[in-house]
């Protein structure tokens, strides 16, 4: 989940509606294989935006756990990541209208960007980009991980940031499992 929730990040650092856009189509999809499930966050009232629905419906109901839906552990666990992440991604997109720092990193990063002719939305994956973009992306990274930290923490899921600073690895892991149950991969 790590390096897939940093490379949605990195694609929609620059507009928060693509990231949107991108949950959007999660949604649909998830919506195809358990319309009960997802029909709470489809749901367009115009009074209540997604991370409305997140922090009232969706994060109590998978909180149920498995009486809720009769979903097993790592697809629940992948529901749970789904949407925390969702509001820590609404968060970033805040941070940087109004963080100088996170805003000056990512500015930095699409003029290097740019010098090679990545299209805006495009950046390249972690790993693949230059030494100097690296460097920005790393800062960057850090400082949306601790966005990511703090939104487990305000929502009482300390064991899922232990997990995510200790072992972001087997985090991953499990959420992917959870994915691929949720979305029949």
């Amino acid at each position: 989940m790590a390096r897939r929730r940093e490379a949605r990040m990195l694609r929609s650092r620059h507009d928060k509606e693509t990231g949107r856009a991108k949950r959007r189509e999660d949604l649909a999809r998830g919506a195809e294989q358990w319309p009960d499930l997802f029909r709470d966050l489809l749901r367009q009232d115009p009074d209540e935006d997604l991370v409305d629905r997140l922090e009232n419906h969706w994060l109590p109901d998978i909180n149920q756990g498995e009486t809720a839906h009769a979903l097993p552990e790592e697809a629940l666990l992948y529901l749970k990541v789904w949407a925390l992440e969702t509001l820590a991604e609404e968060k970033a997109h805040e941070a940087m209208e109004g963080d100088g720092e996170l805003r000056n990193l990512s500015r930095r990063m699409r003029a290097i960007e740019e010098e090679h002719g990545l299209e805006r939305g495009e950046p390249w994956l972690p790993g693949e980009g230059p030494g100097n973009w690296e460097e920005l992306r790393r800062q960057w990274q850090q400082k949306v991980d601790g966005i990511f930290l703090e939104t487990l923490e305000e929502h009482g899921e300390q064991e899922l940031a232990r997990m995510f600073r200790e072992d972001p690895e087997a985090l991953e892991r499990r959420t992917e499992e959870g994915r691929r149950y949720i979305f029949g991969q």
